[in-house]
């Protein structure tokens, strides 16, 4: 990508392990700790967990000291990093897969906006209710350009396009789904980029990545 922006994918099986979970949580800071945990299912605690290592992994590539960092919450719940400006990061999982983005700038400037989005992509049946689902509320951009898709393709062009939506509301904090909206962001957003996955199972994944604002 065009900014200094990096991100990462981790499976969230090892996290299945209830010794596993226990001992990677247990280390994490109080209040991240509390919010891995308040999910009653082991899934959904090990997304959550699984997500976390990889913001930890990215952030110990790039030098910073994860203990050192107080994560907080915007008043639509967009997390970031009390007093660092110049670091912004963005976290999600679907199915087996947890995915982290981190933006940073030189220590001083300010960070561009990043906001990352991973979802499993819809198969058989749960292909056609999302085919559907996009009928009712895709842009007209974005529906134009997935009823132009193959069969074969709709659900890759349906993952893509969900995850920038997403990806783009995280970017900016909105907290709302809005599809208009986020095709318009996507137009001026500073960088984006889309992947295509998979997990140890074969399941596909599409992720997306939306860069806005920062210092120039």
């Amino acid at each position: 990508m065009a900014e200094n922006i990096h991100i990462l994918t981790e499976e969230i099986t090892p996290y299945l392990d209830a010794a596993k979970f226990e001992f990677v949580v247990s280390n994490l800071p109080l209040v991240r700790a509390s919010r891995i945990r308040s999910p009653k299912n082991p899934e959904d605690r090990a997304r959550r967990l699984a997500a976390e290592v990889a913001l930890r992994r990215l952030l110990r590539e790039v030098g910073e000291d994860y203990r050192a960092l107080t994560v907080a919450y915007t008043e639509t719940g967009k997390p970031y990093f009390e007093g660092r400006r110049d670091l912004t990061f963005s976290l999600s999982h679907s199915g087996r897969i947890a995915a982290a983005a981190l933006a940073q700038a030189t220590p001083g400037e300010t960070a561009p906006a990043v906001g990352v989005d991973i979802e499993a992509l819809p198969r058989g049946e749960r292909a056609e209710r999302y085919l559907a689902l996009a009928e009712r509320f895709f842009s007209p951009g974005f529906l134009a350009e997935l009823r132009a898709a193959s069969p074969e393709e709709a659900p890759r062009v349906f993952g893509r396009l969900w995850c920038l939506t997403e990806a783009a509301v995280k970017a900016t904090g909105s907290g709302a789904l809005d599809f208009k909206a986020a095709e318009g962001i996507l137009k001026t957003a500073r960088s984006l980029e889309t992947r295509f996955l998979s997990d140890a199972f074969g399941t596909g994944y599409a992720l997306a990545c939306v860069v806005t604002g920062g210092a120039e």
